[in-house]
């Protein structure tokens, strides 16, 4: 049909589209508009800013989150927060439900096509691993063995292995047949995180008896200790050169230390207390290590995710937004922005340079416990609560 039209009414169709979409994008004003005109007394006016705010979705969420947590106007924070939990439907992709007790570890396979995911094993008998396709959300298998709670869960980096801990061991398994393959024992009580290596060739692993452990995958043979921390060492990570092995502790001992793996020996020490300690909770212990590992993160009691300089041992900034305590931190794999989750039942997506929350995810029914999982891709992210679910999110461009 353009064929006829003169060639300059022909682009100036084709170009229109884009004027329009430029000409609907909102600036910070007409949010704040908006968001002020859900308090009118007009039935009217309430609606068409409702439903403008739908359109608007994404670009909208900021100033959203902060009118339904902060608004003085009771009208204004209902509906906010409704179109919050629209907005969150959105970006939830699946809910994996069949754990009887609180989800505290989860894993995301290499390819993100597998989930992995662990349960604390309080109320109910809840102590095997349970696989999981993310693609279904159906659970395929379960990696049974474990006497009580399974707290940590790990794919090594060729996906074809898993690694959990609970009980007083350290359990190795074929994922494609929930076989177990190996076992490690030694540690003196509950073991309470495990991780490979970068190369997949090492396992570490911390616990009740207050030490961190090294282990050879092959032969399942111990090959060092990691010694130092007055409390039980609650979690552990490797550096992404597998250089360096990272362990933060909880109750009295209120630090996480670096250690360089070759020799053993302690490289830095970081303080964890904070005026609103209460000498530490089990759950509040989220670390991780930036894909360049010049950074760590660290997650606190005091509602806080602090960014610390892997190199000088110093505090670089510290994220603030959340309500509750912080329990779980990663980063996404191209390390520009930071993911964590916290007992206010809300996952949290930062910006690592700037420090500035850019997403606040709510879904779940009871606080987050545990680790938070990113895939490879940096596109999703897999969550597990006390509310006994793991769920699946898109991440916001």
């Amino acid at each position: 049909m353009t064929a006829s039209l003169p060639r300059c009414v022909a682009l100036l169709l084709l170009v229109l589209p884009f004027v329009a979409a430029v000409a609907v994008a909102p600036d910070d004003t007409e949010v704040e508009r908006l968001i002020a005109q859900l308090g009118s007394t007009k039935f009217k006016e309430r609606e068409a800013a409702t439903k403008r705010l739908q359109e608007l979705g994404e670009p909208a969420r900021a100033a959203l989150h902060k009118a339904a947590a902060f608004s003085k106007d009771a009208e204004i924070r209902q509906r906010a927060s409704r179109l919050m939990s629209a907005l969150n439907a959105k970006l939830q992709i699946r809910r994996f439900e069949g754990h009887t007790d609180g989800v505290i570890a989860v894993a995301l396979s290499p390819d993100g096509k597998l989930a992995l995911s662990g349960a604390v094993c309080y109320t109910s008998q809840d102590s095997d691993a349970r696989l999981w396709d993310v693609e279904t959300g159906k659970e395929l298998r379960r990696f049974e063995g474990h006497t009580g709670g399974v707290y940590s869960v790990a794919f090594s980096p060729d996906g074809k292995q898993a690694v959990t801990g609970g009980d007083t061991t350290i359990r190795l398994w074929e994922v494609a047949t929930a076989k177990e393959l190996k076992r490690f024992e030694g540690h003196m009580g509950g073991v309470y995180s495990v991780v490979f290596s970068p190369d997949g060739k090492k396992v570490l692993s911390g616990g009740v008896d207050r030490i961190a452990r090294l282990w050879d995958v092959e032969t399942g043979k111990e090959l060092k200790r990691f010694e130092g921390h007055t409390s039980m060492v609650r979690l552990v990570a490797f550096a992404p050169d597998g250089k360096r092995a990272l362990t933060r502790s909880v109750c009295q001992d209120q630090t996480m230390r670096l250690w360089d793996v070759a020799s053993g020996k302690e490289v830095h020490r970081f303080d964890l207390t904070h005026p609103e300690s209460r000498g530490g909770t089990f759950g509040t212990v989220g670390i991780a290590f930036a894909p360049d590992g010049r950074l760590i993160s660290s997650a606190g009691q005091d509602n806080t995710v602090r960014l610390w300089d892997a190199e000088t041992g110093k505090e670089v900034r510290r994220l603030e937004g959340h309500t509750g305590e912080v329990s779980a931190v990663t980063f996404t794999p191209d390390g520009k922005r930071l993911l964590s989750g916290a007992d206010d039942r809300t996952f949290r997506v930062w910006d690592v340079q700037s420090g500035k929350e850019l997403y606040c995810l709510a879904g779940h029914t009871d606080k987050l416990w545990g680790t938070i999982a990113c895939s490879a891709d940096g596109r999703y992210a897999l969550t597990g609560s006390f509310d006994k679910t793991l769920r699946l999110w898109r991440l916001p461009r």
